[in-house]
């Protein structure tokens, strides 16, 4: 159980990274893409330069796994709840 919590914290990092980048492009949806892509390509290179030691730090792909859970929770969240409120 307590394994799971460090994968958490890199999970909530990557959530709270996306959240912010939604909050400022929020009506711009090109940029907004194109800031999220960049932050994801680099936390997930972050992640992966662990296997070569390029980054201190121990590869893990449970990390990976919460990190893609975390920006496909907070895709439908976004869809579900606020975009109709922007929208309307």
């Amino acid at each position: 159980m307590s394994m799971f919590l460090f994968n958490l914290l890199d999970g909530l990092w990557f959530l709270s990274g996306l959240l912010v980048i939604r909050a400022v492009w929020l009506t711009d949806v090109k940029w907004r893409a194109i800031y999220c892509g960049i932050f994801t390509l680099l936390a997930f290179f972050m992640e992966t330069a662990q296997i070569f030691d390029s980054i201190p730090g121990t590869f893990d792909i449970l990390d990976l796994a919460f990190m893609a859970f975390f920006a496909f929770a907070e895709s439908v969240i976004f869809n579900m709840f606020i975009k109709r409120r922007v929208l309307c």
